[in-house]
């Protein structure tokens, strides 16, 4: 519509011969319309082929399994048609309402009033062109910069060289402390550790009473079940007390770890010697067994990233009689030097104890590579639709610089010769665009920041919307708009004066 309204000036003359000759205003709006609804169904036929190419890579990008296909969706023929008899019409209604009011005589005589009465009409298309794409443009920024916080933040571990293998089946359960043994005689093992759940591996929890705390004001805590090596294979630091020893036999029955968060949350300055009831699964009845607290670790992401970091109780009895807080999980830590073999030399233990079990592993950074996918998918939509919408509002942008040129050529010639240069011309044709996506910013700005504000709220830890951001997108486009612009304007100004000044 902005580039058919743009070239209404050069195709005025042909509209008054036309009615000269005898056609009729519903003639000149047929005819229109007519051109609008032709490109509208060469555009369809290109975009079919266009999906069908570019289907797979959106595909990969959803994590959908999308298809053309007309026998699985028997609405698509006629609800594309029915689109596109839309778009050519809605294209083509403006100019075609527009070019058929010309007035014979006036438009012969040169005296376009029409033409320069639709100029608001088309900077106000523009301008909404570029609130789309100034929006588009900010909010991918923040789901970056979002994203790039999240996946730098401390996550309280070390989750790099750290190999992950299910054991949930009874035998190998109780033979875990045999593996163990075998795969510390690699050298390039460094710890090996048996726990009933992994950082951002899931979160059972459980009641507690904390100390001080009566029976109503029980609390639900995240739970781990975890032998002594589970810290250090995890790179998980002590800020207080003791880590779980073999050396202490009662360790395993009555000594527990708790984070940070719990220690803040329960209002303890010194939490080493508190006590903590737990539910004891052994005995019947709503029976709570006795812990001590013997340490306190580093707040850690137990829960994936995008989730705050609860009170975490971490206990250590082998034994533990619930399914969920088995020692079902073997974690190893190994030097990066060598990777592939020392898979090889685990996955060869493994067979000699194991032979009726596969030898199955992932890497603890790969769960939260799964974690940041939907996020990264979010940005990879955004920056698309911020390129296509940029792309979309330059192309209005350079129908109108087209216009506009065309418009002042005679002006342009008159300043050269009145002693204008090449740079006062290029900002002549330049300042409209500014002042344009200026106005774009009154109104893209307050709105994306609602839309970005109610989106990172999702998120407990989350960077900072500052304005630096706004006007970084801001000029961005303003840049890519300039270059838009940039042809035209430079082709004027270099002009030769004599030729604009014999123009038409």
């Amino acid at each position: 519509m902005n580039l058919s309204t743009a070239r209404s000036a050069t195709r005025a003359h042909e509209v008054g011969m036309r009615k000269v000759l005898g056609a009729s205003k519903k003639s000149i709006i047929n005819q229109f319309f007519s051109e609008s609804l032709f490109f509208s169904f060469v555009s369809l036929l290109l975009a079919v082929m266009l999906v069908q190419l570019i289907l797979p890579s959106i595909n990969s990008l959803t994590g959908r399994v999308l298809r053309l296909n007309v026998g699985e969706l028997p609405w698509i023929v006629p609800g594309l048609i029915l689109l596109t008899l839309f778009v050519g019409l809605a294209a083509g209604s403006y100019p075609a309402l527009l070019l058929s009011r010309f007035i014979p005589v006036k438009v012969l005589k040169g005296r376009l009033s029409s033409v320069k009465s639709n100029t608001k009409f088309r900077r106000g298309l523009v301008v909404l062109q570029f609130v789309i794409s100034i929006t588009l443009v900010i909010c991918t920024v923040i789901i970056v910069r979002q994203l790039f916080f999240l996946q730098n933040m401390d996550a309280g571990f070390d989750k790099e060289n750290v190999v992950v293998i299910p054991a949930s089946d009874d035998v190998i359960r109780k033979s875990r402390e045999v593996i163990k043994e075998e795969f510390k005689k690699n050298p390039n093992i460094i710890s090996v550790a048996a726990s009933s759940t992994i950082p951002g591996g899931g979160y059972p929890n459980n009641i507690k009473i904390p100390e001080g705390y009566a029976e109503s004001e029980a609390v639900l805590m995240d739970e781990i079940n975890a032998d002594h090596d589970f810290l250090p294979t995890m790179g998980i630091g002590l800020v207080a007390g003791r880590n779980f020893s073999k050396e202490f036999g009662s360790d395993e029955l009555y000594s527990i770890l708790i984070n940070e968060t719990a220690a803040k949350q329960f209002g303890w300055d010194n939490p080493i010697g508190k006590t903590i009831k737990s539910l004891d699964p052994i005995k019947a009845g709503q029976q709570y067994k006795e812990m001590t607290v013997i340490g306190v670790v580093k707040d850690f992401h137990l829960r994936d990233m995008t989730q705050e970091i609860e009170p975490i109780f971490i206990g250590c009895d082998p034994d533990y009689p619930l399914p969920f807080n088995y020692m079902d999980v073997i974690s190893v830590r190994f030097k990066p030097d060598d990777m592939a073999g020392t898979l090889d030399f685990m996955k060869k233990q493994w067979g000699k104890i194991f032979s009726a079990f596969p030898f199955e592993y992932y890497f603890l950074d790969e769960i939260f590579g799964l974690q940041f996918r939907q996020i990264e998918r979010s940005r990879k939509i955004f920056s698309y639709f911020s390129f296509l919408a940029i792309f979309v509002a330059c192309l209005g942008l350079y129908g109108m610089a087209s216009f506009s040129t065309v418009q002042r050529t005679k002006e342009i010639g008159i300043r050269k010769v009145l002693g204008s240069t090449t740079t006062g011309i290029i900002t002549l044709l330049g300042k409209e665009l500014v002042g344009l996506i200026l106005i774009a910013n009154l109104v893209a700005w307050p709105l994306s920041f609602l839309v970005m504000k109610q989106w990172i709220q999702n998120f407990p830890y989350r960077v900072n919307i500052n304005i630096g951001l706004f006007f970084a997108s801001s000029l961005i486009v303003l840049l890519i708009g300039l270059l838009t612009v940039s042809y035209q304007a430079i082709r004027a100004a270099l002009a030769n004066p004599v030729d604009s000044l014999r123009y038409e």
